[in-house]
Protein backbone atom coordinates (compact mmCIF):
# COMPACT_ATOMS: atom_id res chain seq x y z
CA UNK A 1 0.00 0.00 0.00
CA UNK A 2 2.88 2.35 0.99
CA UNK A 3 4.94 1.74 -2.34
CA UNK A 4 1.24 2.55 -4.49
CA UNK A 5 1.11 5.58 -2.63
CA UNK A 6 4.58 6.21 -3.64
CA UNK A 7 4.28 5.59 -6.94
CA UNK A 8 0.89 7.51 -7.31
CA UNK A 9 3.01 10.51 -5.48
CA UNK A 10 5.93 10.02 -7.50
CA UNK A 11 3.63 10.47 -10.73
CA UNK A 12 2.15 13.85 -9.36
CA UNK A 13 5.40 15.15 -9.09
CA UNK A 14 6.51 14.42 -12.44
CA UNK A 15 3.61 15.96 -14.08
CA UNK A 16 3.63 19.02 -11.88
CA UNK A 17 7.72 19.24 -12.86
CA UNK A 18 6.39 19.09 -16.57
CA UNK A 19 3.73 21.54 -16.09
CA UNK A 20 6.07 23.89 -14.33
CA UNK A 21 8.52 23.30 -17.24
CA UNK A 22 6.12 24.15 -20.30
CA UNK A 23 4.89 26.94 -18.29
CA UNK A 24 8.52 28.65 -17.58
CA UNK A 25 9.57 27.85 -21.08
CA UNK A 26 6.45 30.16 -22.11
CA UNK A 27 6.97 33.06 -20.22
CA UNK A 28 10.71 33.00 -20.91
CA UNK A 29 10.59 31.73 -24.34
CA UNK A 30 11.54 34.70 -27.18
CA UNK A 31 8.61 36.90 -27.33
CA UNK A 32 9.65 39.66 -30.34
CA UNK A 33 9.67 39.19 -34.36
CA UNK A 34 10.65 41.30 -37.45
CA UNK A 35 7.07 42.79 -39.31
CA UNK A 36 5.31 40.13 -41.19
CA UNK A 37 2.75 40.29 -43.89
CA UNK A 38 0.21 42.20 -41.98
CA UNK A 39 1.96 42.86 -39.17
CA UNK A 40 3.88 46.21 -39.57
CA UNK A 41 3.29 47.68 -36.47
CA UNK A 42 6.36 46.13 -34.74
CA UNK A 43 4.39 45.08 -31.25
CA UNK A 44 5.62 42.98 -28.98
CA UNK A 45 3.88 38.97 -30.01
CA UNK A 46 3.52 36.12 -27.91
CA UNK A 47 5.24 33.06 -29.64
CA UNK A 48 4.36 29.51 -28.67
CA UNK A 49 6.38 26.20 -28.51
CA UNK A 50 6.11 23.73 -31.10
CA UNK A 51 6.12 21.38 -28.22
CA UNK A 52 2.14 19.83 -26.90
CA UNK A 53 1.06 21.56 -24.00
CA UNK A 54 0.19 19.08 -21.04
CA UNK A 55 -3.20 18.31 -21.63
CA UNK A 56 -1.61 16.17 -25.36
CA UNK A 57 1.78 15.40 -23.89
CA UNK A 58 3.18 11.57 -24.18
CA UNK A 59 5.05 10.93 -21.30
CA UNK A 60 6.71 7.83 -19.72
CA UNK A 61 3.97 8.22 -16.98
CA UNK A 62 1.25 8.71 -18.86
CA UNK A 63 -1.04 10.26 -21.73
CA UNK A 64 -2.47 13.26 -21.16
CA UNK A 65 -4.37 13.03 -18.19
CA UNK A 66 -4.19 9.70 -18.21
CA UNK A 67 -1.20 8.11 -15.65
CA UNK A 68 0.67 4.97 -15.78
CA UNK A 69 -0.38 4.66 -11.84
CA UNK A 70 -4.33 5.37 -12.59
CA UNK A 71 -6.93 2.41 -11.32
CA UNK A 72 -10.17 2.51 -13.21
CA UNK A 73 -11.93 4.65 -10.53
CA UNK A 74 -9.60 7.26 -11.21
CA UNK A 75 -10.65 7.62 -14.67
CA UNK A 76 -13.80 7.43 -14.11
CA UNK A 77 -13.11 10.01 -11.83
CA UNK A 78 -11.13 12.29 -14.52
CA UNK A 79 -13.25 11.82 -17.23
CA UNK A 80 -16.87 10.64 -15.98
CA UNK A 81 -18.91 7.45 -16.34
CA UNK A 82 -20.43 8.71 -19.87
CA UNK A 83 -16.66 8.76 -21.78
CA UNK A 84 -15.28 5.80 -20.50
CA UNK A 85 -16.68 2.14 -21.41
CA UNK A 86 -15.25 -1.01 -20.93
CA UNK A 87 -14.72 -3.29 -24.80
CA UNK A 88 -12.97 -6.98 -24.84
CA UNK A 89 -9.59 -7.45 -26.25
CA UNK A 90 -8.96 -10.32 -28.70
CA UNK A 91 -5.36 -11.63 -29.45
CA UNK A 92 -4.68 -14.60 -31.96
CA UNK A 93 -8.29 -14.98 -32.12
CA UNK A 94 -8.98 -15.73 -28.60
CA UNK A 95 -10.41 -13.44 -25.86
CA UNK A 96 -7.61 -11.69 -23.62
CA UNK A 97 -9.67 -9.75 -21.43
CA UNK A 98 -11.29 -6.25 -20.89
CA UNK A 99 -10.55 -3.17 -21.96
CA UNK A 100 -11.21 0.41 -21.01
CA UNK A 101 -11.68 3.21 -23.74
CA UNK A 102 -11.65 6.73 -22.74
CA UNK A 103 -13.32 9.23 -25.27
CA UNK A 104 -14.21 5.99 -27.71
CA UNK A 105 -14.64 7.54 -31.77
CA UNK A 106 -13.04 10.81 -30.64
CA UNK A 107 -9.73 12.06 -31.51
CA UNK A 108 -8.83 11.98 -28.06
CA UNK A 109 -9.51 8.44 -27.73
CA UNK A 110 -7.35 6.33 -25.29
CA UNK A 111 -7.18 2.67 -24.86
CA UNK A 112 -6.24 0.63 -21.13
CA UNK A 113 -4.86 -2.50 -21.02
CA UNK A 114 -4.98 -3.80 -17.32
CA UNK A 115 -2.74 -6.36 -15.62
CA UNK A 116 -5.71 -7.90 -14.29
CA UNK A 117 -8.24 -9.98 -16.84
CA UNK A 118 -11.54 -9.07 -14.49
CA UNK A 119 -12.93 -6.20 -12.03
CA UNK A 120 -11.48 -4.42 -10.04
CA UNK A 121 -8.87 -2.95 -12.50
CA UNK A 122 -6.07 -1.46 -10.17
CA UNK A 123 -3.30 -1.40 -11.96
CA UNK A 124 -2.20 -0.65 -16.14
CA UNK A 125 -0.43 -3.09 -18.23
CA UNK A 126 -0.02 -0.19 -20.99
CA UNK A 127 -1.90 2.95 -22.48
CA UNK A 128 -2.64 2.71 -26.47
CA UNK A 129 -3.50 5.35 -28.78
CA UNK A 130 -4.38 4.64 -32.28
CA UNK A 131 -7.09 7.31 -34.29
CA UNK A 132 -5.11 9.29 -37.44
CA UNK A 133 -5.89 12.38 -35.88
CA UNK A 134 -5.05 11.98 -32.21
CA UNK A 135 -3.48 14.96 -31.03
CA UNK A 136 -1.14 13.19 -28.49
CA UNK A 137 2.73 13.31 -28.59
CA UNK A 138 6.06 13.12 -27.29
CA UNK A 139 7.68 16.06 -26.30
CA UNK A 140 10.33 15.38 -29.33
CA UNK A 141 6.95 15.43 -32.18
CA UNK A 142 6.44 11.52 -32.05
CA UNK A 143 2.81 10.65 -32.64
CA UNK A 144 0.85 8.40 -34.94
CA UNK A 145 1.59 9.28 -38.25
CA UNK A 146 5.35 9.83 -37.72
CA UNK A 147 7.12 7.97 -40.09
CA UNK A 148 10.13 5.33 -39.40
CA UNK A 149 12.60 7.56 -41.38
CA UNK A 150 11.93 10.63 -38.92
CA UNK A 151 12.08 8.06 -35.36
CA UNK A 152 15.43 7.17 -36.97
CA UNK A 153 16.63 10.63 -37.02
CA UNK A 154 15.77 10.86 -33.70
CA UNK A 155 17.34 7.49 -32.40
CA UNK A 156 20.46 9.47 -33.66
CA UNK A 157 20.60 7.38 -36.55
CA UNK A 158 20.52 3.97 -35.35
CA UNK A 159 17.85 1.50 -36.67
CA UNK A 160 14.51 0.84 -35.10
CA UNK A 161 14.06 -2.71 -34.94
CA UNK A 162 10.33 -4.62 -34.78
CA UNK A 163 8.62 -7.79 -36.04
CA UNK A 164 7.52 -8.77 -39.29
CA UNK A 165 4.52 -8.22 -40.84
CA UNK A 166 1.33 -10.57 -41.95
CA UNK A 167 0.50 -12.14 -38.50
CA UNK A 168 -1.39 -10.75 -35.42
CA UNK A 169 2.01 -9.24 -33.92
CA UNK A 170 2.73 -7.25 -37.33
CA UNK A 171 4.86 -4.32 -37.22
CA UNK A 172 4.91 -4.40 -33.67
CA UNK A 173 7.93 -2.23 -32.42
CA UNK A 174 11.02 -4.72 -30.43
CA UNK A 175 13.51 -1.91 -29.72
CA UNK A 176 15.89 1.50 -30.54
CA UNK A 177 19.25 -1.00 -30.68
CA UNK A 178 21.07 1.42 -28.47
CA UNK A 179 20.03 4.50 -29.60
CA UNK A 180 18.85 7.94 -28.58
CA UNK A 181 16.01 7.15 -28.32
CA UNK A 182 16.17 4.18 -25.31
CA UNK A 183 17.53 6.49 -23.16
CA UNK A 184 14.76 9.08 -24.07
CA UNK A 185 11.85 7.15 -24.13
CA UNK A 186 12.37 3.29 -22.31
CA UNK A 187 8.58 3.28 -21.95
CA UNK A 188 7.97 3.58 -25.75
CA UNK A 189 6.16 0.73 -27.77
CA UNK A 190 4.57 1.00 -30.62
CA UNK A 191 3.27 -0.82 -34.16
CA UNK A 192 4.54 0.34 -38.07
CA UNK A 193 2.57 -0.51 -40.92
CA UNK A 194 3.63 0.48 -44.51
CA UNK A 195 1.93 2.99 -46.46
CA UNK A 196 -1.25 1.36 -47.88
CA UNK A 197 0.10 -1.66 -49.19
CA UNK A 198 -1.72 -4.85 -47.88
CA UNK A 199 1.08 -6.80 -46.65
CA UNK A 200 0.07 -10.15 -49.33
CA UNK A 201 2.06 -7.88 -51.44
CA UNK A 202 5.31 -7.25 -49.23
CA UNK A 203 8.32 -9.29 -50.15
CA UNK A 204 8.32 -12.33 -48.36
CA UNK A 205 11.16 -11.75 -46.48
CA UNK A 206 9.07 -9.11 -44.56
CA UNK A 207 6.53 -11.27 -42.83
CA UNK A 208 5.84 -13.57 -40.08
CA UNK A 209 7.69 -14.25 -36.75
CA UNK A 210 10.79 -12.27 -36.95
CA UNK A 211 12.89 -9.12 -36.18
CA UNK A 212 13.31 -6.33 -39.10
CA UNK A 213 15.42 -3.83 -39.13
CA UNK A 214 14.51 -0.84 -40.08
CA UNK A 215 17.41 -0.16 -42.92
CA UNK A 216 16.56 -3.49 -44.46
CA UNK A 217 16.99 -3.08 -48.12
CA UNK A 218 13.32 -4.11 -48.80
CA UNK A 219 11.71 -1.68 -47.01
CA UNK A 220 12.88 1.02 -49.12
CA UNK A 221 9.87 2.80 -50.89
CA UNK A 222 7.22 1.14 -47.88
CA UNK A 223 7.36 4.65 -46.24
CA UNK A 224 6.89 2.78 -43.11
CA UNK A 225 4.57 5.02 -40.55
CA UNK A 226 3.33 4.88 -36.94
CA UNK A 227 0.02 4.20 -36.50
CA UNK A 228 -0.20 2.78 -32.77
CA UNK A 229 1.74 4.30 -29.94
CA UNK A 230 1.84 2.21 -26.56
CA UNK A 231 3.75 3.16 -23.32
CA UNK A 232 3.97 0.94 -20.48
CA UNK A 233 5.66 0.65 -16.99
CA UNK A 234 9.34 -0.82 -17.46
Amino acid sequence: MLQGLFNKGKLIFMRLSLFLLVFFLLSCGPSKRGAEPGDSTGNLISVGLDAPGTESIITCWGVGRIDLGDDLDAIIEKFGPERVTQDSLYQEGMFQGLITVVGKGTPEEVIVRWEENKPPFKNIRFIEIEKVDSPYQFANGIKIGTSMAEIVKLNGGNAVRFYGFGWDYAGTFANFDGGKLEGDIPCFGGVFAPGDQASSELPAGLNGDKKLSSDHPDLKGLNLKLVKIRIMNK
